[in-house]
């Protein structure tokens, strides 16, 4: 990851095209972003306060309800879903009087884009929504769901070799993650598996929870069902499968790496 991130490892696979086409079309965007007319009015606060606003309100709603009422203070009637209705309403208020009184937009021209803004995050939400259906099945048993969780739990409590628990493990949390896109349902299943399991051969039961940990991780984070990687190519405005195919890779690389040293530990420690 540092030397992607230094320069030294060069784009490959799909990115490596994806870029290729990014550049070309560079000079294309280019002069349709020349030919925008610039407000001289507008400034980074526009988009500070409105943001701040909204994450100021989540914070003091989130810890009052979740902290403060430790301290003996009375707990506000209100759930997660509506502290974020709360928080992200008053952000848009905040937004509509600053753009307003500043002449940056219209009145009608501000609801115009809010309207156009709720669209692309319901197509989001419904994405989400389909994923975590998807993943719910694959967790819960039959006859809810299919059983994925419960047959991956038998199968490594009964035909994995000791000096292979590390390596075994991180595959079966990556396989896991990527096919039900999470990591926390990854953790909380194979935690109580992994541990037990290294612990009774003799083994280190650190590496165990590392290898569920990583390997958790790296399922959720390329899976196309995982929320968090639905929202990243959403707020990046790009197609959500390239963003899979195009992260893949590097992933796999990575991967590829620790598994290595899982297998080399496993005989080691």
């Amino acid at each position: 990851v540092f030397l992607y991130a230094a320069g030294v490892i060069q784009d490959f696979g799909p990115m490596r095209v994806e870029e290729r086409k990014a550049r070309k079309a560079k000079g294309s965007i280019e002069n349709e972003t020349s030919k925008l007319e610039v407000n001289k009015k507008a400034r980074a606060s526009d988009m500070i306060w409105p943001l701040g606003v909204s994450v100021l309100i989540l914070v003091v709603l989130g810890l009052w309800n979740y902290t403060l009422t430790n301290f003996g203070f009375e707990k506000i009637p209100l759930g997660g879903n509506q502290m974020l209705l709360i928080a992200f309403s008053l952000g848009l208020i905040v937004a509509f009087i600053k753009y307003v009184s500043k002449g940056l937009m219209k009145a009608n021209e501000f609801l115009d884009h809010a309207i156009e803004g709720t669209k692309s995050a319901l197509i989001g939400g419904l994405i989400i929504v389909l994923a975590v259906t998807l993943g719910d099945i694959l967790r819960a048993a039959s006859p809810e769901g299919v059983g994925a969780a419960q047959f991956l739990q038998e199968f490594s409590r009964n035909y994995i070799p000791t000096a292979i628990v590390p390596l075994a493990v991180f595959l079966l949390s990556a396989f896991m993650g990527f096919s039900m896109g999470t990591s926390w349902g990854v953790w909380a299943i194979m935690m109580p598996i992994a541990i037990p399991l290294i612990i009774a051969n003799g083994g280190n039961p650190y590496l165990a929870a590392a290898a569920v940990l990583s390997g958790g991780t790296f399922g959720d984070h390329c899976s196309p069902i995982s929320d968090t990687t639905i929202m990243s190519s959403i707020g990046a405005g790009c197609d959500h499968m390239t963003h899979v195919n195009t992260q893949l890779y590097y992933a796999m690389f990575v991967a590829g790496v620790a598994s290595v040293f899982y297998l080399v530990m496993g005989f080691v420690l």
